[in-house]
């Protein structure tokens, strides 16, 4: 793997993290230069997206804005 492919991988697994557009953007970038820990960090960027939309779903039917 060349160093530049390498560089484009971290910088598609940090900018994922960074709210919903962020994850578009690292979506966006991985799809012009695949890597494989881009790839992984996309997926559970995702992961967490869906946790945290059904736990405010959860949430919002429980009648309280927080679990505390």
């Amino acid at each position: 793997m060349s160093q530049d492919s390498s560089n484009n991988g971290k910088t598609v697994a940090i900018i994922s993290y960074l709210t919903l557009i962020g994850w578009i953007v690292a979506l966006i970038m991985n799809n012009n230069n695949k890597s494989e820990l881009g790839s992984f960090h996309i997926r559970q960027m995702l992961g967490v997206l869906i946790v945290a939309v059904l736990l405010s779903f959860a949430g919002s039917l429980s009648g309280s804005a927080t679990f505390l």
